[in-house]
Order: C-alpha cells, then structure tokens, then sequence
C-alpha cells in the first residue's frame, strides 16, 4: 500500500526549519495526489493480461515480463501489484499461486484460467485467451451501462426543472388566486397541495434518497429479495430480454474459455456460480453443474432454464457436446449474443430518447395547464 510522499525532506545541516512554505504544502498536496491508490478497473486487468500475454510470446521469461509490464501500466495501483507479482515469481511462486493472495484484485475465475496454462505449459495461449474474454465482457457492461447513462441524465434534469417549477413558480400564482376569489378546479388543488408539501419538506425528500439507497442494498442482502427482484428484472418487457441475453452471453464466454484453458466442466460451472451476483443464474448453474456432475450433458439442465438461457445458446450447447467442440461452439455464440445485446441496447436507447422528451413535455404541460386553469374560467365570467 502506497503511502503520500513527504516533500518536506531534511534540510541542510546547521540550517534551521522553519514554517512550511507554501509551496511544500502544495508539493506535499500533489504528491498525496498522485501517489493516491486509484481504483483497479476491468479495463486495467485487460491491458496487464494482454501485455503480459505479448510479453511471453516475444521469449521473454515470466518475471522479466512482469517487470516490464508493471513499468508500462497507467494505473499506478495496478502496477505496484504486478510488481510485487513479479519479486514472487522471481522467488520461485506461481504466478496463480501469487494472483490468488491479492482476491481485491483478482478473482478466482482470472486464477483458475492461469492456474490451468501453468499446468498445461501454455500460459501465453491461456492469457491471450482470458484478455480477448475480459475485453467482451467489459465491451458489453459498458454497452449496458451506456444505454442508461441517458435516461438517467434526463430524468434527473427533468426531476431538477419540475421541483424548481413546484417549488418556486407555482405558490406565486397561490397569491393572485385568493386576492381574485377564484373557485380552484381540482388539478390547481391537487398541484398547489404538492407545491406546499415540497415548499415546506422538501428537506425530507433529500434525506429520503440516501436512506431508500441504503435501505434498498440492505434488503437485497437478503436472499429471498434478491431472487425476487432478479425474476422481475428478467421479466420486464424489453430489459428482461436484453437482461436474459446478456447473461446468456457471459455464461457461454466464461465457459469457453474455462474449458479451453483446460478446467474441468464441473469446475467451471462452480467458480462460475461463485461469481456471478444474480441468484437466478446462481440457482441455475448449481442445478447444471450437478447434472453434469452426476454423468450428464449440460445443454439437457439448460432446457429447463430457457427462460434464461435462450434457445439458441442451449442448441449452440448441446452441438459442440456432441462434436466435442464446446469452447468453439460456446464462444462463437457468445459473440453472436453479446453483438444481439449491443444491438438491442443501441434500438432501445433510439426507443427511449422521444419517450423522454414526451414525458417531460406531458409532465411540464400539465403543470402549466393546472396553474392557468383558473384563468381561463375567470376570461370566461367576463366575456359573459
């Protein structure tokens, strides 16, 4: 763990200390900054195995290769870690065996793989394997996770715009409405009960976020509601789909990789449902890993999980068990559902943009209609 450096060294001798200059401060200030442990990402790992990987094709040997890897990383937490990888293998460990003490780092289906080319002597082959699978499974959470990025900027902009309007504009229409006596339809009530809530509480709605935040990670670290809240994911109308394809895909990618590395299937299916978050496809893969366990195919439990895995990925299964080529077949599925995903992320977000805007513009004329809605039953008393 990587401490701030103190720019503040000893002085000379015979030389007294002083206060602190300015500039020490802001010397000892960037230097925090830039010694700070910045965060590990999957892109980070993905760069480390792809160069590494590169490394070991040219000749070089593993802990040479480490050394030059962790002097070419950005991320400076990243390349503390490889380099002390790189002092364990010189001192005799296994790379794997080394990986597997740093867990916040790397996770045990990274190990697995690496563990599985040490012992088939094709580290190099295994790595460039792992980093083309980690950069298909980052591509397509990115996708996901871009898709939402809108949405969520919209509605929060339009939460901001409609506060603003309840909170500031509409009590000032409140005044005019009782010095001209009029009678109020029910929307302008309605409109004016929610302004005066938000005017007087609206201290309650932000202590409200953090609490429902925190509420919310609480409840899901109890099974039950976890399991309830993944089935109702899967279900929705356009996001279940993309939600069951995508699992689809990362299922069938980590499993042509497992395989082709060299781990059992059994093996595979259990550190599979180690890491997965979704108790759904938890439950799934326990079921299938102990059909196959007891002597049995996989793609005969993944019938019963169509639902989750779609039909084209238990087919696509089932072929390459029977031609005995499973990671072949797994991977190249795994690219046509991941590249489906992409493509139904990219229509739904196309979907989402005027659906937004619609909202807004209903939510915004709806204010403006409650607010000048007395006003027009007013010009209608006076034109009688």
């Amino acid at each position: 763990m990587s401490s701030a450096i103190d720019v503040l060294g000893s002085r000379g001798r015979g030389e007294a200390a002083g206060p602190p200059q300015p500039e020490g401060l802001l010397g000892r200030l960037a230097a925090a900054l830039r010694t700070r442990r910045a965060r590990i990402r999957v892109s980070d790992i993905v760069v480390f195995v792809r160069h590494l990987a590169t490394l070991l094709n040219a000749g070089l040997p593993l802990s040479k290769s480490l050394q030059t890897v962790a002097r070419q990383l950005d991320n400076p937490s990243l390349s503390d870690v490889v380099a002390e990888l790189a002092e364990e293998v010189r001192s005799g460990e296994m790379l794997s065996d080394a990986m597997a003490r740093k867990p916040k780092v790397f996770d045990p289906l990274t190990v697995n793989i690496i563990r599985a080319g040490e012992v088939g002597g094709n580290v190099a082959a295994t790595l460039q394997d792992l980093a083309t699978d980690l950069e298909k499974k980052d591509a397509l959470r990115r996708a996901v996770k871009a898709a939402m990025v809108y949405p969520a900027v919209v509605v929060s902009i339009a939460s901001l715009v409609v506060a603003f309007l309840l909170i500031y504009i509409v009590p000032s229409f409140l005044d005019v409405y009782r010095k001209m006596h009029l009678k109020l339809p029910l929307a302008t009530r309605i409109l004016l009960l929610v302004s005066g809530f938000l005017a007087r509480y609206w201290w309650v709605l932000l202590m409200a976020v953090p609490g429902v935040v925190l509420g919310r990670r609480h409840l899901m670290q109890i099974e039950q509601v976890q399991r309830g809240w993944d089935r109702f994911v899967l279900r929705l109308p356009m996001l279940g789909k993309i939600r069951r394809r995508a699992i689809a895909a990362r299922f069938l990618s980590t499993l042509a990789t497992l395989v082709g590395s060299g781990v059992s299937i059994v093996e595979s299916l259990r550190l599979m449902s180690t890491l997965t978050n979704s108790t759904v496809v938890r439950d799934a893969i326990d079921d299938i890993r102990r059909h196959v366990s007891r002597g049995g195919t996989i793609g005969q439990p993944m019938e019963r999980y169509a639902d989750l895995f779609s039909p084209m990925a238990i087919q696509m299964v089932a072929v390459g068990e029977q031609t005995g080529s499973l990671p072949e077949a797994a991977s190249r599925t795994a690219a046509y559902l991941a590249e489906d995903v992409d493509n139904r992320v990219k229509t739904l977000t196309t979907l989402i943009e005027p659906m937004l805007t619609l909202g807004l513009g209903l939510i915004v004329g709806t204010i403006a209609l409650a607010i000048y809605l007395p006003m027009f039953d007013l010009m209608k008393h006076i034109s009688r």
